[in-house]
């Protein structure tokens, strides 16, 4: 990946640079988003685009928002436990 940061600042990335963890599988983003979709406690103004093991995207009231976990969550149960934080900060 080449990255330009401003006038006169170049370098090159190798991807290991970008991010060392591996992404989370389409089938478990999906899981996942339809897990939270059906969430009791689930503000109903409040919808997950989607999530990664950063943070996660929501739209409220049209609004989209970047929700940023405080660490990487490495595994689906961190990833619940975080949304589910997440949803409780939002009501």
């Amino acid at each position: 990946m080449r990255f330009i940061g401003g006038f006169g600042a170049m370098g090159w990335l190798d991807g290991d640079d970008i991010d060392p963890l591996e992404p989370i599988a389409a089938a478990d983003e999906s899981s996942l988003c339809a897990f939270f979709d059906a969430y009791a406690r689930r503000p109903t103004n409040l919808e997950l685009l989607g999530i990664d093991r950063y943070g996660c995207d929501l739209l409220r009231d049209g609004i989209r928002n970047r929700f940023t976990f405080d660490k990487p969550a490495l595994t689906t149960d961190d990833l619940k436990a975080v949304v589910i934080d997440c949803f409780e900060r939002q009501t």
